[in-house]
């Protein structure tokens, strides 16, 4: 349900009232969003904060306007709503315990996937990942799990993959890494791959497992 706004950064928390009026679908896609005056009044602010708030949900997607006809739901607006909440997610700090949570369960998975249905391309890419990162752990350490993921060929759940991988090793710097770890990690890189040639999904996964822990 809507509210009369009584904080600061008026847009944005009308910005966020009106997702959660979309997502609850009282909003619902592809339907006329009331005009400026009729905001102003629902909202009780002035025009300009319902501008601001109209024109930042319009570069995210989640309204659209015509020219002399209005502004709308756009037809995505709940993905597009959902999207920009998982990128925000992803960028907050706080977050870092839950993206390792996530990998823990994903990477595994991936590993026995990869184990039971990788081809001859996808070894000899994980073996170029483990041969860059031996020659430049900052710049290419992470390129393993990377082609691993692209194993599975599921656009999204590469995409998915791709963005926890990239956020994680963001949030966590290779600095902190010393000779010994990163030599370790390799070495587990090895073992992994080495179960995947095997095509020994139970131990791809253990292994994989026991390198996220």
């Amino acid at each position: 349900m809507i509210k009369p706004i009584s904080k600061k950064k008026y847009y944005e928390t009308i910005s966020e009232q009106i997702e959660q009026a979309i997502l609850s679908g009282e909003w619902a896609e592809g339907s006329r969003v009331p005009t400026e005056d009729e905001l102003a009044s629902i909202f009780q602010v002035g025009r300009g904060s319902i501008r601001e708030a109209i024109t930042n949900l319009q570069m995210s997607g989640v309204l659209f306007s015509s020219p002399g006809i209005g502004t709308y739901v756009a037809d995505n607006a709940v993905a597009c709503i959902n999207n920009n909440h998982l990128a925000d997610k992803l960028n907050d700090p706080e977050s870092i315990g839950d993206i390792v949570d996530a990998r823990q369960i994903l990477e595994p998975l991936l590993a026995a996937y990869a184990a039971e249905n990788a081809g001859g391309g996808d070894i000899k890419k994980m073996e170029s990942a483990i041969s860059k990162a031996k020659d430049n752990w900052e710049q290419n350490g992470h390129l393993f799990h990377v082609a691993l993921g692209k194993v599975c060929g599921n656009k999204i759940l590469v995409s998915l993959f791709e963005s926890l991988e990239e956020t994680s090793r963001k949030k966590a710097p290779h600095k902190e890494m010393t000779e010994e770890k990163i030599a370790q990690t390799i070495d587990a890189y090895q073992q992994i791959l080495d179960a995947i040639r095997q095509k020994d999904a139970v131990l791809a996964s253990q292994k994989m497992a026991d390198l996220l822990k």
